[in-house]
């Protein structure tokens, strides 16, 4: 009997103690792996639970603004997803676009998390829903807090809401005749086009509502469908631009007051979610009664209630750190600057945040007048306006300090170090072997990662200190011996390394995993590389350090490519979101630097060695994707039609099926998947089962591939056919679940990683080195699948599917599908693990170190989840709206980590149930 041991790779032979302490070792990779999905999965769970809970109940208490009435009802309609460039000129929406000209118009800035229902509490409370408590958009319940809306009802007037589910579950109980969608139409057309009609025939009634919502949500699915470059959204826009100005000339004659504006914005692939610009500015138009014709006004989402409470004379929910947008409305200098003064000192100075920090509340208490009597005065429109300047500025000053501030949790801190102890452990007992001590060698990577970590306290001390050193809220004394003392501690480093370089330079030649396992976290912490760069990087270094060229030429080109690699990000930030401007630069880039690349492999290479050494003509065109897909990480294609691109992802199919029979005439039957999925592109739309269909047919023909498969050894070099197989079936399920528009930059990312894979083994490195660099590779290209598929940005709306479509869907109403949209999300994310596990492990050299590899892919991403844990901890006070990216960072790795766990242990448990992956030789 023979069996191997995977700890270093080491076989023993018909050693029964080895084989035992073997199958202990798997015992406790299994149940630390199962400690781990448990610890980081419930605490997301609860986290978010809690969150919630606490989100619903921050309506606060109402205060009375003693504002007279400026018109008898008000219509707020949202146009879901629409971001401020869609009305900057005429052409989108020229009807819309001539109204805002005649009324009130400017900048809306939506809360910094930019999801539908963060969107919706903002605007009709005033409370901005932090991280996870977004959750509501999988299970929505009644807003228990004080609202507008109760106010209205308490007066026995009517409020209604018409389209979007989440105003109707949060509010509903203050309504009468609301409408609430339920998903019927191919893009929720026919819904949102009732939802208008019943908002029309209520207002025209002869009890029309004092307050209400209209709510548009195919602008949100065509984003999400087409992005905003394509011809289908402009004619989405158009189409709306059309039925809203017919709606304003039926509604405004009756003496209401309408403001248009958006829950959030998106970028130009119809993506958001996150604090950027391009994610919070939409636009704003204010029409009809109480409103100032011409005014130009910038406003936050959460200025909206008590926008909303000055034009009905209602009461404003002091839990909202908000001022209305007087510029807007029809009122005489004194009442706007009373509403300003009124609402900025019930929100800030009676605010329980500045009861402790008394040099914060000096500064507020300076922006308002000694003496309020001077309010009641006459008061000049110059006069006015300064001092609504003057408190404007100094609100802007205080509101991210002081609003959805966040005190230190023991747990979040408690939950960070258990998070470092489990990647520590994936480290040590995922270490590799070599010449040195084990124990050395895996305390050296152990301490490593944890001392590399803290990089991410000092940058996020930094970030938090300064501000409020600047501002005067910190005492400056302080601040500034700990900051001296910190940038001592750098520069005292700096020395102690460049005087002893060259013992840094030997213990990196001695340490050269651990060296990059730092090297990696660094740039996790910094975040100054895409994945995609990262992917790029690595095929980089092993493609060019692999070529017989002189030494200085092969080091100098891949961190040529690094270095392009590192500055990617911020070059295409600067020139903007026009995909066709980044890939004029993007392109040329791509093309001369492979072309640079072939010219110097044929003067550089040694005649000597290069008579030995493969020419890799097929891997500079793979380096040329690399670079190319820099300018979007991705191909997003710049205003493709559907037919484009079908007809593209047709052609790359095609192609890759054939090249691939061709090498090798084992896979000829792939064509069969080949047809399914084409099939499936080209009229599965006129089907409503075609989904599922194409789904059931790939299962069909991947298990017939694998089952005629079985038995068959595979040659040294070659794949186990039942490898190939399941990988091509999974590949062909993720296509499936794709739109055809990315599937491009699916093949090349995986075109990439397979490349590098095929070429790490040839650089002479030690076993260590490559399982590091492995790992890292692997990680990399994990990040940048779920970047492209990890969203449920699937054809399934065009598919009449849209109960399984978790982004453009409100899941908080009970017609949707949630276990079954949420299920969709995470088989594509299982998927992806899975075809890049399949692809490291169908190479022969990987499968009997796969049980190392994956716990050392395990502890980095457990450092990453640990890293955006300790950003949520620090993530308090001043900087405490910075908690909602890393809130989302940690669901996002800590999805990523477990789903890796769970595809390699399904995968390992198929290939021979223990024996990791060693065939049979």
């Amino acid at each position: 009997m023979e069996s191997a041991r995977v700890m270093g790779g080491q076989a023993s032979h018909n050693v029964p103690t080895k084989t035992k302490r073997w199958q202990v070792n798997v015992g406790k990779r299994f149940w630390l792996c199962v400690a781990a999905v448990l610890t980081l999965v419930g605490h997301l769970v609860f986290d978010a639970v809690t969150l919630y809970r606490q989100s619903l109940t921050q309506g606060g208490s109402p205060y009375d603004l003693n504002a007279r009435r400026l018109t008898p009802r008000v219509v707020l309609v949202v146009l879901d997803s629409w971001p401020e460039r869609m009305l900057v000129d005429g052409r989108l929406m020229p009807k819309l676009w001539a109204r805002s000209q005649q009324g009130a118009s400017g900048v809306l800035w939506a809360p910094r998390q930019t999801a539908t229902v963060a969107g919706i509490l903002s605007l009709s409370t005033g409370v901005q829903p932090g991280g996870l408590s977004a959750v509501g958009l999988i299970s929505s319940s009644r807003f228990e807090g004080w609202t507008i809306f109760d106010d209205v009802a308490a007066r026995g007037e009517r409020v209604s809401f018409h389209g979007g589910p989440s105003w109707v579950v949060q509010f509903g109980d203050r309504s009468q005749g609301s409408m609430r969608e339920t998903g019927h139409g191919p893009l929720f057309r026919e819904e949102d086009l009732e939802g208008l009609a019943h908002s029309r025939a209520a207002m025209l009634s002869a009890r029309p509502p004092t307050l209400s919502v209209v709510h548009i949500t195919e602008t949100d699915v065509a984003a999400h469908q087409y992005g905003t470059l394509r011809p289908e959204y402009a004619a989405v826009l158009r189409h709306w631009d059309d039925q809203l100005d017919s709606y304003l000339d039926a509604v405004l004659p009756t003496g209401a007051t309408v403001i248009v504006t958006a829950d959030h914005g998106c970028d130009e692939v119809g993506g958001h979610g996150g604090p950027a610009a391009i994610f919070r500015r939409v636009p704003l138009v204010m029409m009809g009664q109480g409103v100032v014709p011409g005014a130009r006004v910038e406003m936050a989402s959460a200025d909206m209630p008590v926008t909303l409470a000055t034009l009905l004379g209602l009461r404003a929910p002091d839990a909202a750190m908000a001022v209305p947008a007087v510029r807007a409305l029809d009122l005489t200098p004194a009442e706007r600057q009373r509403l300003v003064w009124t609402a900025y000192a019930r929100t800030v100075l009676q605010g329980q945040a500045l009861g402790k920090q008394p040099t914060l509340r000096a500064q507020a208490e300076a922006a308002l007048p000694r003496d309020w009597a001077q309010a009641q005065g006459p008061v000049t429109e110059a006069q006015a306006n300064e001092a609504i300047d003057r408190v404007q500025k100094r609100f802007a000053e205080l509101e991210p300090l002081l609003s959805n501030s966040r005190l230190t949790q023991t747990s979040d801190w408690v939950f960070s170090v258990v998070v470092l102890c489990l990647a520590a452990a994936f480290a040590w007992m995922g270490r590799p072997a070599g010449p040195h001590a084990r124990r050395v060698h895996g305390g050296a990577m152990v301490l490593g990662l944890l001392l590399w970590s803290a990089m991410e306290g000092l940058l996020m001390a930094r970030v938090a200190l300064l501000p409020r050193w600047r501002d005067g809220s910190l005492a400056g004394p302080q601040v500034k011996w700990v900051l001296l003392g910190l940038a001592l501690v750098g520069v005292v480093a700096l020395v102690v390394v460049w005087l002893s370089r060259r013992r840094w330079l030997s213990w990196a030649q001695t340490w050269p995993d651990v060296v990059l396992a730092l090297v990696f976290v660094l740039a996790a912490v910094t975040k100054a590389m895409s994945s995609v760069g990262l992917l790029t990087c690595g095929l980089a270094a092993v493609l060019f350090l692999s070529r017989p060229w002189p030494r200085l030429w092969r080091h100098a080109a891949w961190l040529l490519v690094g270095g392009y690699a590192l500055v990617a990000p911020t070059l295409y930030n600067w020139l903007g979101e026009d995909l066709w401007v980044r890939y004029k630069v993007g392109l040329a880039i791509a093309l001369g630097g492979m072309a640079v690349a072939m010219w110097l492999d044929g003067r550089l290479s040694r005649p000597a060695q290069a008579a030995q050494a493969e020419r890799p003509v097929w891997l500079w065109p793979v380096l040329g994707l690399g670079l190319a897909l820099q300018p979007a990480a991705g191909f997003y294609l710049p205003q493709p039609d559907a037919a484009l691109e079908r007809w593209l992802a047709t052609a790359v199919v095609l192609g890759l099926v054939a090249l691939v029979s061709w090498a090798d005439g084992r896979w000829r039957a792939a064509w069969g998947l080949a047809a399914v999925l084409l099939a499936f592109w080209w009229w599965g739309e006129a089907w409503a089962w075609g989904l599922y269909l194409g789904l059931g047919l790939t299962v069909v023909v991947t298990a017939l591939g694998v089952w005629r498969s079985r038995g068959v050894a595979p040659d040294s070099d070659a794949w186990p056919a039942r490898v190939g197989w399941l990988m091509a079936g999974c590949l062909t399920l993720l296509m499936l679940l794709t739109r055809p528009q990315l599937v491009p930059s699916l093949l090349a990312m995986l075109a990439l990683f397979g490349a590098f894979i095929s070429l790490e083994a040839r650089l002479g490195l030690s076993l260590g080195l490559r399982l590091m660099l492995v790992a890292v590779t692997w990680v990399a290209a994990r990040y940048c699948l779920f970047e492209l598929f990890g969203y449920a940005t699937s054809p399934s709306p065009v598919y009449h599917l849209k109960h399984l479509d978790l982004m453009p869907a409100y899941l908080g109403d009970a017609t949707r599908h949630i276990l079954g949209a949420s299920g969709l999300v995470m088989l594509k994310v299982w998927l992806g693990a899975g075809v890049l596990w399949l692809w490291t492990l169908g190479r022969p050299a990987w499968r009997e170190h796969a049980d190392d590899l994956v716990l050392l892919v395990a502890a980095l991403l457990t450092v990453e989840v640990a890293q955006a844990a300790l950003r949520a901890s620090l993530a308090v006070g001043a900087v405490s709206y910075q908690y909602d990216q890393a809130a989302f960072t940690l669901v996002v790795h800590t999805g990523l980590l477990v789903f890796a766990l769970l595809a390699y242990g399904v995968l390992r448990a198929w290939s021979g149930h223990g024996r990791a992956w060693v065939s049979a030789r």
